[in-house]
């Protein structure tokens, strides 16, 4: 735990002395200890939610502020720290040449970001506001840190040349399979999409609303398209694991821009949503149909076609050994299911209740059972590597404890919705009516700890590759 601590606090130290001209490659490693940290931080806060709504354990966190400000920090450390570090990391990995200055500039300005937004939970009369996507911390210390962090990283997908990567090469380029780089570039045109169409909403958006309101509206339309970023970074993943899986591309070059266009092609139409106001029914209808039209039918289909892809190698002998055996079949498959769970939950919705985040755990986790398992490959490509044994038996079991216990989480998040369980309810404020919802929200315990568990097994594995002495 110690060495852990050290690790965590030093993280911050070492990428703010990195080099400012560096490889692409050194500076993808720098994101990745980045959206470690991130991810480890979002891990803590997230066991403090966990307790503040497990029954009997919620009266030890008492007070419902300090768990919604740590649901505040937990959501972005997550969604915004984990996810877009590491879509950086994805990013820079298909570039082989040295990079300009700023983004590496932009790292700096990141970690200063992300420290500033864990300082802010410390702040005195910071109210949380627990708007739909992205959450806040109304106080400024949040604020800046937020946008220092959303500013770095939109200079690091613009000055690595968004649309381009060239240059002199000096080694292969750790993704480069055309059809995951292009679907990444893609990811990298809905985050710059979704950071401007914030900047807009809050230009248009009245000042003197009510603060939740003002936070809920401007952020509805970017954070919709964020969830395109998201779910575009989990099909490069999907991609770059179908290849190690069955030897070769799981689509063709022309099949896989179709299906890029239809995805991507509505989204680049969203300035036209907010004409009449982030107040207007176009505006708030717009982006969720948008959402739930686009994204499903695309995603659903990359899901079959792997689903074909590895079920064809394993027909043709070209997948050998045991299915749960191959650590990449299990982070495919643990995010496929999850993908669909939220998609089947996600159907269900009627109003506001915990469904809601039963839904967005499971299409959320997808993304990040995705991450993780492409986090191994990258690591491996860098020359980090598993001892044989006990380490490599963790490598195979992680994404399938991670996976079983997040669908435990939303199972239990699902019935307790079922049973009329509110959302956005901590400690105190939480109130257990009926022994359905008892049952659900205990279930949605056990699967966050087994969840938390897979987390903690995830950082085993890392920790254990940085200090293996076979690694070159």
């Amino acid at each position: 735990m110690f060495y852990l601590l050290r690790k965590v606090v030093g993280v911050p130290v070492e990428l703010w002395r990195a080099e400012t001209f560096q490889q692409a490659a050194a500076l993808s490693r720098d994101w990745l200890k980045l959206s470690l940290l991130c991810l480890m931080l979002a891990g803590f806060f997230s066991a403090v939610i966990v307790f503040a709504r497990t029954p009997l354990l919620a009266d030890l966190i008492s007070d419902p502020q300090f768990s919604q400000k740590s649901l505040v920090l937990h959501v972005v450390l997550a969604l915004v720290g984990w996810f877009y570090s590491f879509l950086a990391v994805l990013f820079l990995s298909m570039n082989s040449c040295k990079v300009s200055r700023w983004p590496a500039i932009a790292l700096k300005a990141s970690v200063v970001g992300v420290g500033l937004i864990c300082i802010s939970i410390l702040m005195p009369d910071a109210d949380p506001v627990l708007a739909n996507y992205i959450p806040v911390i109304d106080n400024g210390v949040f604020l800046a840190g937020l946008g220092l962090f959303g500013g770095a990283l939109s200079l690091t997908l613009i000055g690595n040349g968004l649309l381009q990567t060239t240059g002199t090469a000096t080694e292969t380029p750790m993704i480069n399979s055309l059809q995951a780089r292009e679907v990444i570039h893609a990811a990298g045109l809905m985050v710059i999409l979704a950071v401007g169409t914030i900047l807009v909403s809050m230009h248009i958006t009245a000042s003197g609303l009510d603060r939740t309101l003002f936070y809920e509206l401007t952020m509805w339309g970017g954070g919709h398209i964020f969830q395109f970023a998201n779910s575009l970074g989990m099909i490069a993943v999907w991609l770059i694991l179908l290849r190690l899986i069955t030897g070769k591309e799981a689509l063709g070059v022309k099949a896989n821009r179709v299906l890029l266009l239809i995805m991507c092609l509505p989204v680049m139409f969203t300035p036209l949503l907010l004409v009449n106001g982030t107040q207007d029914q176009l505006y708030y209808n717009g982006f969720t149909q948008l959402m739930r039209w686009g994204m499903f039918p695309v995603i659903s289909a990359y899901i079959l076609i792997g689903t074909y892809a590895v079920i064809n190698a394993r027909r043709k002998g070209d997948f050998e050994g045991r299915l749960f055996h191959n650590v990449w079949f299990n982070g495919f498959l643990v995010s496929a299911v999850l993908m669909v769970a939220g998609f089947i939950i996600g159907a269900m919705i009627r109003e506001s209740n915990t469904l809601i985040p039963a839904h967005y755990h499971a299409c959320l986790g997808g993304v990040t059972v995705a991450y993780m398992t492409a986090m191994f490959y990258l690591m491996k490509r860098w020359g980090y590597s598993w001892s044989p044994g006990k380490p490599a038996a963790i490598l195979r079991l992680q994404p399938l404890l991670f996976g079983f216990g997040n669908t435990i989480f939303v199972a239990g998040f699902a019935w307790a919705g079922l049973n009329g369980m509110g959302r956005k309810m901590y400690g105190a404020d939480q109130d257990l009516f009926s022994p359905e919802v008892m049952i659900g929200m205990g279930v949605m315990s056990i699967g966050g700890l087994l969840a938390i568990a897979g987390g903690l097994m995830f950082l085993y594995l890392i920790i254990h590759a940085y200090n293996n002495k076979n690694n070159r």
